[in-house]
């Protein structure tokens, strides 16, 4: 595990344990084989703050994401860039998971898994 968290994760965890939210969000911890970088338990929603070093490592975030689902957890992937430049944008993007989530619509594996939200052209809810 990290001791120290990024600019874009420090924002988000400000976010993610907010009043707003309401979710029980936990950082760095372990699901199955894998650290993630925030789960919240209760909703089995994980979200993951990807940088570019996740553009190289595309094959094994499929197979993560993969395992992961299979354990019951729904995996949104929020890129770094998406974080800075459209930071209202990653919020509703996980309010709509979440909302996903608790309304009974979706279970958490469901969650479209694989799709990477980085701002190019992924405005607007998840179909």
């Amino acid at each position: 595990m990290r001791r120290h968290l990024t600019p874009q994760e420090k924002k988000l965890w400000a976010f993610l344990r907010s009043s707003e939210i309401e979710a029980g969000f936990q950082k760095q911890i372990v699901v199955g084989d894998f650290i993630v970088d925030f789960v919240a338990p209760k909703e089995r929603l994980i979200v993951e703050v990807d940088g570019i070093a996740h553009d190289y490592q595309w094959s094994r975030e499929i197979y993560r994401d993969a395992h992961l689902s299979q354990l019951g957890y729904g995996v949104l992937h929020l890129s770094t860039d998406l974080i800075d430049k459209d930071f209202e944008h990653c919020k509703g993007l996980i309010l709509a998971a979440l909302e996903d989530v608790r309304s009974g619509n979706v279970t958490p594996e469901k969650l479209q898994p694989f799709k990477r939200y980085d701002g190019s052209g992924a405005k607007g809810r998840r179909r």
